[in-house]
């Protein structure tokens, strides 16, 4: 399954139907672009599905998250590695820094866990882009 790569993990999400909120996100928070960007990076994904309860949460529509560019600009780096990591190379059991400089851990499950008490289940691995990969996540990581 490992073709050569032709779009961008910001290409990538635009083109999944079940990354459109995190696609309009990126936007929103002129992310866009840096997942453009040549580059390595390693994105855990969020899908649709995964960004309902963080609406819930916070009591706001989809329309208010993406207005908030503040949080988007937080929220967002924390799901991103500066540096390509495909499945089988996760190191799981350590501490991995991500691209808003918190720490998240991965268990040998393919479960995501951080200092907050976040938890997120990674449901599909190395989406391969021209500028790094992709795993789709059914959780938003919310940094403190």
């Amino acid at each position: 399954a490992n073709t050569e790569a032709t779009q961008s993990i910001a290409e990538i999400a635009a083109g999944n139907e079940n990354l459109t909120i995190l696609t309009a996100a990126l936007k929103a928070a002129g992310l866009d672009t840096m997942m453009m960007d040549a580059g390595t990076y390693t994105v855990f994904a969020p899908t649709d599905d995964a960004f309902a309860p963080v609406l819930e949460k916070l009591g706001v529509t989809k329309e208010e998250l993406l207005a908030n560019t503040d949080l988007l600009k937080k929220v967002l780096p924390y799901h991103v590695l500066p540096i390509v990591v495909m499945a089988a190379d996760i190191p799981y059991g350590t501490e991995i820094e991500t691209a808003n400089g918190k720490t998240i851990s991965i268990s040998d499950a393919n479960v995501i866990t951080d200092a907050t008490g976040n938890t997120a289940n990674i449901t599909g691995t190395d989406i391969v882009a021209t500028n790094g990969v992709v795993h789709t996540i059914d959780a938003v990581l919310m940094p403190e």
